[in-house]
């Protein structure tokens, strides 16, 4: 399943075999066939889920479903991603193994269908295989995001796949490589997977920061990349122009001594900066406020620096790069402060004046950011590492001066902001990532606003949080959601929009937001009154789509649709003509409807009373007294929560359920109970 995790590292070498299979059907089974939901996408006519036992789809909003798995045009049943648009519907299957008592995913294949399920192509992809497999451990789809007929895989040690024609041929996008050897699979044998930034496990697309660029969002075990691909028409290049890296936090969570921070030298204050910290992605960014030199021809950059970075090769180094996309990429550089002694460029007790004519990258554009970039090599952390310090940081249009920074302001190293524009994205905790693990990722595009979103892990370091960021990962905050019991611990799976309104499927519960994401309300209520059954308020959820004026949701026991009071409830069921009570055993603390159901199905209209029985035939609880069954209607919402008639939770045993119909009927059945 798409929800288990494997982090364990195995190191042999890859085949790039490739295999096509393409089956044509005359149809699926009918009805869903398992309540587990990992994964819910729609295209014009039909809504998709991808489930534990395969996908389904429905094109009258789930009156009906069919459901395509092994042997119906799949090569495993378990989904592990699915993705869909009017071009292509692409499923993930994977299976589990154990080994040594722990659950091991493996990939079955990646599969597509272009006519609603009649026909499947299904591939096993060189990221899938390991020689002589039949799957590799780790190696599936956990996610998939396709573009016109572009689909993207997340193969977590398969790294990010991409595939141009329809799954004939499969290329890697590696984020630690810029040029064309992104689409060489050879590299995977040089095990470029062993770089925990090549292993992806979410992946999402969209044109909405240009129409001119398609920005692939990759979630890495360390991060988020941003691969950029310009194209015109909706056409677009094979190689990606740029690859922006390790949209992270920072392991050291909060500002210390050596990050950027307001400091003095000779009695004037600076911000400053010393390698001496030892970060985990060995950089510190400072960022400018937006300066407008839209009406200037001459365009001057101004500053005095003390700045020692060490009297041998390799210390330290200090660039300046100027921006005019908001901070999506850095296309200019205007200074190198490499590694020489105090002679070259003054020392602790001399400053050094800077003045950079900017004008061929900066006359006429709206939006200049400036970024102070300092950069630690990290094998050389010793006495001998640099500082830089910086002050009276000026921007001049023609002479005249649009922007003076002296960092005299009321700030300091510890928690307070900097001054009003300026960015520190190595030490500002609320400026990063919650956590570098991401699981998901979504793209929110409303009124010319563009925000991502990351559910996050902890990776070394770092809490389970929802990150979302108006920047485009330049800076991020932490969404404030808690659940019913106040637990901050939000593992989220998911993410759905309708306009500025967002929705977040989590192993907490379903929560939404909209204006500035301060607020967040939990979805409750999942019963469905005209089918007599339910979801359970703190059943996890796994996924959720947001379809014209329905919110659609799955997880562990079903999937949802409709809105807040007015919900509709679609399950499988093992026998719809019987009467059983599932789970069984159970334990009432560890199950997700925190009790155990007692299905059956009256053949015409009655009233149900539910008894529970100890194995000496002795009452311990009347469930429901005479409560209004439909005929022909599967009764799936009345369960025992392992209570006796006064609130105590019962012994562990076996026990029987007695479901007294007016109608006539007197059915008997069994369930066993565990704490």
């Amino acid at each position: 399943m798409k929800k288990i995790i494997f982090a364990s590292a195995l190191l042999l070498p890859v085949s790039l075999a490739l295999g096509r299979v393409t089956i044509t059907l005359d149809g699926g089974i009918t009805g869903l066939t398992s309540n587990a939901v990992i994964d819910i996408d729609h295209t014009s006519n039909a809504i998709w889920l991808g489930t534990g036992s395969g996908a389904s789809v429905s094109f009258d909003s789930g009156a009906t479903w069919t459901t395509f798995s092994t042997g119906s045009g799949l090569p495993g049943a378990e989904v592990s991603a699915l993705a869909a648009n009017n071009v292509a519907v692409w499923v993930g299957n994977s299976h589990s193994e154990t080994f040594g008592g722990e659950e091991i995913p493996f990939g079955n294949g990646i599969s597509f269908t272009t006519d609603d399920g009649q026909t499947w192509a299904s591939f096993r992809p060189f990221a899938y295989l390991f020689p002589g497999y039949t799957g590799s451990p780790g190696m599936l789809s956990y996610d998939l995001a396709v573009y016109d007929s572009i689909v993207y895989s997340a193969s977590f040690y398969g790294g990010l796949i991409r595939s141009t024609d329809y799954g004939e041929s499969w290329e890697n996008l590696f984020p630690t490589q810029l040029n064309e050897t992104n689409t060489d699979s050879i590299d995977f044998v040089d095990r470029n997977y062993l770089s925990l930034n090549n292993r992806m496990f979410s992946v999402t697309v969209d044109t909405g920061g240009s129409p001119d660029t398609l920005n692939v969002w990759a979630g890495s075990a360390v991060g988020i990349n941003r691969f950029s691909f310009p194209g015109t028409g909706g056409v677009y290049d094979t190689y990606p122009a740029n690859i922006v890296r390790a949209f992270r936090m920072d392991a050291e969570f909060v500002w210390d001594q050596y990050d950027w921070h307001k400091d003095t030298v000779m009695a004037d204050f600076f911000i400053g900066v010393s390698g001496e910290s030892q970060s985990e992605d060995n950089e510190d960014w400072l960022y400018s406020p937006v300066v407008n030199f839209s009406n200037a021809s001459a365009c001057t950059l101004f500053f005095e620096q003390y700045y020692f970075f060490g009297d041998s090769v390799n210390i330290d180094s200090g660039l300046v790069l100027l921006s005019d996309d908001g901070g999506n990429s850095w296309p200019e550089t205007v200074a190198v402060f490499t590694a020489y002694p105090d002679s070259v460029y003054g020392d602790s007790t001399a400053s050094d004046s800077q003045w950079i004519d900017i004008s061929s990258f900066a006359a006429g554009k709206s939006s200049i950011i400036t970024a102070f970039l300092y950069l630690r090599n990290i094998y050389e952390l010793t006495e001998e590492a640099g500082s830089w310090m910086l002050n009276d940081i000026t921007y001049l249009a023609d002479g005249d001066t649009l922007l003076v920074e002296d960092f005299e302001g009321d700030w300091g190293p510890y928690g307070n902001l900097p001054p009003s524009g300026w960015i520190i994205l190595d030490g500002d905790y609320d400026k990063q990532l919650a956590g570098n693990f991401v699981v998901a990722l979504g793209v929110q595009e409303f009124q010319n606003t563009r925000i991502i979103w990351a559910a996050c892990r902890p990776a070394f370091s770092g809490l389970l949080r929802v990150s979302y960021s108006y920047n485009d990962g330049r800076t991020w905050n932490t969404a404030d959601i808690a659940d019913r019991f106040g637990d901050d611990d939000i593992e989220a799976w998911n993410f759905s929009f309708a306009e500025d309104t967002v929705y977040v499927a989590s192993s907490n519960g379903l929560f939404w937001s909209e204006g500035d994401y301060s607020e967040w309300n939990y979805f409750s209520g999942f019963v469905d009154t005209l089918d007599q059954t339910f979801v359970h308020d703190e059943a996890p959820f796994f996924s959720v789509d947001v379809v014209g004026a329905d919110i659609w949701a799955g997880g562990s026991d079903g999937v949802i649709k409709g809105r807040a009071g007015n919900w509709d409830v679609f399950r499988s069921s093992i026998d719809a003509a019987d009467h059983f009570a599932y789970p069984s055993p159970f334990s009432p603390t560890h199950v997700t409807r925190q009790g155990a159901t007692i299905h059956f199905r009256p053949s015409v209209d009655t009233y149900a009373t539910i008894k529970i029985y100890d194995i000496n035939l002795e009452l311990v609880k009347t469930v429901v007294d005479g409560v209004y069954r439909r005929g022909g209607v599967e009764s799936d919402d009345i369960l025992w929560d392992g209570t006796n008639g006064d609130g105590d939770l019962a012994a562990n045993g076996i026990y029987f359920y007695r479901i007294q119909l007016d109608s006539g009927e007197d059915l008997w059945g069994k369930v066993v109970l565990i704490k």
